[in-house]
């Protein structure tokens, strides 16, 4: 019995450059497979509470953190955008932030 390949998970690392070659070929397999794209990136920034002064609120805390998970998810958008419109496939984004300790 052959496995069908359902989603094709392609984790980017950097943000700061387009990883065409990973996206094209992610892109190819998916149309011929029927499958879900998903590009996930998880993101490395300092926690901006280790950054924030004592006297900061928790609610101004989490307003920067979800700016900084935003920002992340536009880059993802962007690319998730040009293989939609190049390939047609199918693709979701994802990002997890680093863990607050």
């Amino acid at each position: 019995m052959a496995t069908q390949i359902r989603h094709i998970l392609v984790a980017i690392g950097d943000l700061r450059r387009s990883p065409r070659g990973e996206l094209r070929k992610a892109g190819i397999l998916a149309l011929a497979a029927h499958a879900k794209v998903e590009l996930f990136h998880a993101i490395d920034e300092p926690d901006p509470e280790r950054s924030f002064p004592e006297t900061g609120t928790f609610q101004e805390v989490e307003a920067l953190r979800a700016a900084v998970a935003q920002r992340y998810e536009r880059r993802l958008d962007r690319l998730a955008r040009s293989l939609r419109k190049s390939r047609g496939a199918a693709v979701a984004i994802e990002t997890v932030p680093p863990p607050f300790l």
